[in-house]
């Protein structure tokens, strides 16, 4: 399975990435906004995005990083229904109403532990 990790933290995605190889995953990331937003049409390329929903926005806008995030997911699902997993810090509870009209679409909390993602990806193969 090939995931595309969206997300900023290196403190966050070099680890993970670390254990889904480990797992067989094969798996890119991509750091910034600017760079997934000029390769938006190659996201059918993967399986699953694992897509940080907090980017910090490109220096040109004058955005909040939830809405980068949200613009984001909008890009991808005008070409693609791939399978994405939303990560955030921000509690499901605050986020549904901002991705509930997107589908095809999980959530699992930045403070989530490897194995509940792993669980969670494996229960999306089937």
């Amino acid at each position: 399975m090939k995931i595309l990790i969206i997300d900023d933290s290196c403190e966050f995605t070099e680890p993970l990435s670390e254990i889904l190889l480990t797992r067989g995953y094969s798996v890119e990331i991509i750091y910034d906004a600017d760079t997934i937003l000029d390769n938006i049409y190659h996201v059918d390329m993967f399986d699953i995005v694992l897509l940080d929903i907090m980017l910090l926005p490109p220096e040109k806008y004058e955005s909040t990083e939830i809405e980068v995030g949200i613009y984001i997911l909008k890009k991808i699902r005008e070409i693609s229904n791939i399978p994405i997993i939303l990560n955030s810090a921000i509690p499901y509870s605050m986020m549904k109403d901002h991705i509930s009209n997107f589908g095809n679409i999980s959530y699992i909390s930045k403070s989530m532990v490897p194995t509940d993602l792993i669980n969670l990806l494996n229960a999306m193969k089937r």
